[in-house]
């Protein structure tokens, strides 16, 4: 079994063969291959979900209030359900404040990852133009409860400025309270000094 911390994300495995259903990206290390999305710990695919570019990923029941994507976590964890207390980290392709509500509310399990500004239900507040990004000072945070629109459950979203904006969704942490951590800022010759 998986231990208390997991991740959910894309996989890509490298295909060489021609097949309607494998994702061609040149700029990727793995220009042709198949795309799987996975629930993962340490390293090691617990479960996974194969996904077609021909025909988009294999039908999951439909759940309310979730995308696509959301269907495809909710139904993989909905396999790890009852057993023990689950955190999910994920990245912004499936993070959105529904998800994070409905996976507390159903399921007793807490998920935390990075979001869009522009995905449903995330605060406008946190939502900052990019001509605006140069107002704030590096490492400033802002943090926001917000409800999910079916359950009521409170989602903490985080704005952080580190070189770029960077927002947060979480079901987990204590979004009113923050530990202080000294970090030095990139220096001048790293590859993101212009944005820096």
């Amino acid at each position: 079994m998986p231990s208390t911390h997991i991740c959910f994300d894309e996989c890509m495995v490298r295909a060489t063969g021609q097949s309607p259903d494998t994702y061609k990206m040149p700029s990727k290390p793995i220009e042709q291959e198949f795309k799987c999305h996975c629930l993962a710990d340490h390293g090691y695919i617990w479960d996974f979900y194969s996904a077609s570019n021909q025909a988009g990923p294999a039908p999951v029941p439909s759940t309310d209030g979730l995308t696509a994507t959301g269907d495809i976590v909710y139904h993989l964890l909905r396999k790890l359900s009852g057993t023990m207390y689950w955190v999910l980290y994920q990245d912004n392709f499936y993070t959105t404040v529904s998800l994070l509500g409905r996976l507390r509310h159903d399921l007793h399990m807490g998920a935390c990852g990075t979001a869009h500004p522009s995905s449903a239900e995330f605060p406008p507040e946190l939502q900052i133009p990019k001509k605006d990004v140069g107002k704030y000072e590096y490492h400033a945070l802002k943090v926001l409860a917000v409800k999910d629109s079916l359950f009521g459950q409170l989602v903490g979203a985080h704005l952080w400025f580190d070189n770029a904006p960077v927002t947060i969704l979480s079901a987990v942490h204590d979004f009113e309270s923050q530990q202080e951590r000294l970090r030095k800022r990139p220096g001048k010759k790293s590859t993101n000094a212009k944005k820096a």
